[in-house]
């Protein structure tokens, strides 16, 4: 898979939009801004918040499984992992799903934080540096650890 194309992202693209266009964000939170690199065309929801800078949490999904099959640790073929409660122990606040064998597909759609945490200690914090800096994504701060810097408050959007 390369990512040289804008078409290969749109995907990944409207699997970020999916939560704001279901409703399960309130309104006041949701913000999204999208900028076409070559005209400089943008749109944005809830522009009055888009200039504050969050953590990406479960929206950097997208970039994390673009990465994984980019490098090679994971293809659309062989993406599976095997859930362990020794690694990843099971939480009480859980959603149903998630203590049990993922593939991509699934960790997705379930937004499994177990799944891409594994994924980004087999992708290496160097790698994640070098596509953060590619990207321009947020400040790129990645010091909150390869499987913590997306859910924290180092990286920020």
């Amino acid at each position: 898979m390369r990512l040289s194309s804008r078409w290969s992202l749109l995907p990944m693209l409207l699997l970020c939009v999916q939560p704001l266009l279901a409703g399960g964000i309130a309104p006041q939170d949701r913000t999204m801004l999208v900028r076409e690199l070559n005209s400089g065309e943008q749109w944005q929801w809830n522009s009055a918040r888009a200039p504050s800078r969050y953590s990406p949490c479960s929206t950097f999904k997208i970039p994390n499984a673009l990465i994984g099959l980019e490098n090679g640790t994971i293809s659309l073929q062989r993406n599976e992992r095997g859930y362990s409660f020794i690694v990843d122990p099971n939480q009480p606040w859980w959603p149903e799903g998630w203590a049990m064998k993922q593939n991509l597909r699934d960790a997705l759609r379930r937004s499994t934080v177990w799944y891409f945490q594994g994924l980004a200690r087999a992708v290496g914090l160097p790698t994640y540096q070098r596509w953060l800096r590619h990207f321009r994504y947020g400040n790129e701060n990645t010091t909150g650890g390869v499987d913590q810097f997306w859910l924290g408050d180092s990286l920020r959007i």
